[in-house]
């Protein structure tokens, strides 16, 4: 593998000039671009936006406005109103509070529909209300079905309401319509779940569903409107969301990176717009709808936490002529779409007029991410930033894939090596050079009592834990709810590099030591790991001596703090066992290099920066990592004892406060003397099956142990 891989990226460097020329920058001259317009649409100071009103279900257009739901800042206010926005004068208008009087205090509105000038529709629980502009409550009658839980509900243009709820009665899940009286005129069953409901303009429900359990598939059902007659299906239609069409589409759809227009009729895709390059973040897009040729409404949350009120962005997209200015185009690629991602790249072209950072996903490819990018490259593709999340680093640096970054870190102003943390840099090398680095980290380790661990500081061997173990009493346990598979994770699959020899090509997995660490992992009850305890079920055993260890994850001070609960104070965090010395495990987020063949590496490179930096700013409060600058980590933890000041809040079970200066230190230290090793995830999973085919009695150690070392012979001669 690894040798038709190096041939293979020694003809992308020879032809990716040839079958590339020419592209990387964009004239921005001869094409026009998409615009988002962001709307003021909050008329009063004292108005908020509720997650439950804003959304697909409460946003509707009509003529040149849109209409839309906000509710009072206070707190103990339950009043909601109607608002319409005039997208030609840029004017917010509050038009009318709604009327509860009928319904239980805290239902949910999920219905919002301008049918006329003088015809509004308000579903609010089980109820539809009808308004005039000026909010005269016409007529309030209840809908003949329970649809307070309905996951999905649109109204049509003559006030028709069309929902999915499941029904308790059929125990079914069902499509119910309703006409504007509330009376019940068709309904259907499905066997899927709908996580999108649209109408378009052939008369025609589209519902977009997923199905499955352990591998979840979606696509598209069409049903008839006026009957609610299944019609027909695309099932695996590769679509994460859909929104209503126009005259000449039957619908838009959205992949989380572009918005695309579908017809049915042609089975054909056209990318309208990439989200990015538009200033939205697509994977935060709740509302969309076209308003006028070449025009469309849309609403999007605006930072990392999906879902967050304060983020919600309303905005028109409008094309417009860009400026007569060329850009380099950086382009990203990922194996999957992230939201934070989208708002660096939306936040960057902001800031630069030269550069503009384009990004691709391969998450719904046939093939896995490193195919895909192979495959793109052999095609004279040639992106220049790849995210690293879930990749095998390593096996990309060893073919020659990723730029050094040492030479840019050594002279750059800001991201240097005094920017980041004690022991980040040198955990993140790979032969002593950076070809890659991290927004934030986290530290996999064990922990136990320091007055018994303090003779295995420099470090210990899986023959060291099993020896301590087997010296205490026979009813004292290693880890909570200690399983076969849990022990072989921790015993074999944090070492498994000590049985392979990668200078010589050979293994030893069918010798004697790796033997007799499957048979101790086998004696350990089966089942996976359970999560479901209570506090004094996992500290009463520790404080009595009767339970070794705990699996620590310290991903914020607070963990400190629980963990320090948890042992009375004598805490000890420790590597996992391992032949060669023990190490902590450094996990990295949002990991990213610069790839050899880019032909703008120093605008990569000031990308690439933008991605490691300002991570404590956009994350306000608790998050579960840590920056790996020391700015960024010194505001992170200021922020953490400024808003917990007084404050305790409930972590696994044990109430934790501010952090202490105490609690900064032990995450500093063990950020230290943690290590970050690409390859473990990978070579555990070709074996995992194996040994659980030992455990479950399938086949016996000396088949298991025979088919592992030919396995893993193989991983070695494809990729030493």
């Amino acid at each position: 593998m690894k040798k038709y891989v190096s041939i293979l990226f020694v003809l992308i460097m020879g032809i990716t000039i040839s079958l590339s020329a020419g592209c990387g920058n964009k004239d921005k001259n001869t094409e026009k671009q998409y615009v988002f317009s962001a709307c003021d649409v909050l008329s009063d100071e004292n108005r908020a936006f509720d997650y439950n009103s804003v959304n697909r279900c409460n946003i509707c257009v009509w003529e040149d406005s849109f209409f839309y739901l906000t509710t009072e800042k206070d707190e103990n206010s339950k009043s909601t109103y109607v608002n319409r926005y005039d997208v030609e004068t840029g004017q917010a208008t509050e038009l009318f509070e709604i009327d509860k009087s009928d319904v239980s205090p805290g239902t949910s509105i999920n219905g919002l529909k301008a049918i006329s000038e003088d015809d509004i529709k308000i579903i609010i629980g089980n109820i539809l209300q009808t308004y005039s502009m000026k909010g005269e409550l016409k007529s309030s009658v209840k809908i003949e079905a329970s649809i307070e839980n309905a996951a999905q509900i649109c109204i049509d243009k003559v006030g028709n309401i069309f929902t999915t709820v499941f029904d308790d009665n059929s125990r079914k899940l069902c499509i119910y319509k309703f006409d504007s009286t509330g009376k019940k005129i068709a309904e259907n069953s499905v066997n899927f779940y709908p996580t999108k409901m649209v109408l378009d303009n052939k008369g025609r429900l589209i519902i977009r569903y997923e199905e499955g359990e352990t591998t979840v598939t979606s696509g598209i059902q069409y049903f008839d409107a006026a009957t609610l007659e299944a019609i027909e299906k695309e099932a695996e239609f590769d679509a994460i969301d859909i929104f209503g069409g126009d005259t000449s589409n039957t619908f838009y759809m959205s992949d989380g990176i572009n918005l695309i227009t579908y017809s049915d009729e042609t089975s054909k895709k056209e990318e309208i717009l990439g989200w990015t390059e538009t200033g939205i973040i697509g994977m935060g897009v709740e509302y969309l709808a076209p308003f006028g040729k070449d025009r469309f409404l849309c609403m999007f949350y605006n930072g990392d936490s999906i879902g967050e009120p304060e983020y919600a962005m309303f905005g028109i997209i409008d094309e417009k002529q860009t400026n007569t200015v060329e850009k380099k185009v950086i382009t990203v690629v990922c194996g999957d779409t992230a939201s934070s991602l989208e708002k660096k790249i939306i936040d960057f072209n902001r800031q630069n007029e030269n550069i503009q950072v384009e990004y691709k996903s391969y998450y719904n490819t046939d093939m896995n991410f490193e195919q895909s990018l192979y495959m793109d490259l052999f095609a004279g593709e040639t992106p220049d930033i790849i995210i690293l999340d879930g990749v095998d680093i390593k096996r990309f640096i060893s073919n020659g894939f990723l730029l050094n970054l040492d030479s840019y870190i050594e002279k750059d102003d800001t991201v240097n090596k005094d920017y980041f943390l004690d022991g980040i840099l040198d955990a993140l090398k790979t032969d002593g050079k950076n070809y890659f680095l991290c927004n934030s980290v986290s530290i996999d380790a064990l922990v136990g009592k320091r007055s018994e661990l303090n003779k295995f500081a420099e470090g210990w061997t899986a023959h060291d834990m099993i020896s301590y173990y087997k010296s205490k009493d026979k009813d004292v346990e290693l880890f909570f709810n200690n399983s076969k598979q849990k022990m072989a994770y921790i015993l074999i699959g944090e070492d498994l590099n000590h049985y392979i020899d990668w200078a010589n090509g050979t293994c030893s997995f069918d010798g004697a030591e790796f033997k007799e660490l499957l048979e101790f992992c086998n004696s350990f009850k089966n089942g996976e790991e359970e999560y479901d305890w209570q506090y004094d079920e996992r500290i009463k055993p520790i404080e009595e001596g009767k339970l070794l260890f705990e699996t620590a994850t310290l991903d914020s001070p607070f963990s400190a703090q629980v963990y320090r609960t948890m042992f009375g104070g004598d805490e000890m965090y420790l590597g996992y066992p391992r032949s060669e010395g023990s190490a902590k495990k450094l996990n990295i987020n949002l990991s990213a290099g610069i790839l050899a063949t880019s032909k703008h590496p120093d605008e990569a490179w000031e990308f690439l920066k933008q991605i490691v930096m300002n991570t404590t700013e956009e994350s306000g409060e608790y998050d579960t990592s840590i920056p790996v600058s020391v700015k960024d980590f010194d505001i992170y933890t200021q922020a953490l004892k400024d808003n917990f000041k007084g404050k305790t809040f409930n972590y696994n079970f044990i109430n934790v406060g501010a952090p202490t200066d105490e609690d900064i230190k032990v995450i500093k230290e063990n950020i230290k003397e943690a290590q970050y090793d690409t390859l473990c995830y990978e070579k555990y999973n070709i074996i995992r099956e194996d040994i659980m085919s030992y455990f479950s009695g399938e086949h016996s150690l000396e088949d298991t142990v025979a088919i592992i070392q030919d396995k893993m012979m193989k991983y070695v001669n494809e990729n030493k």
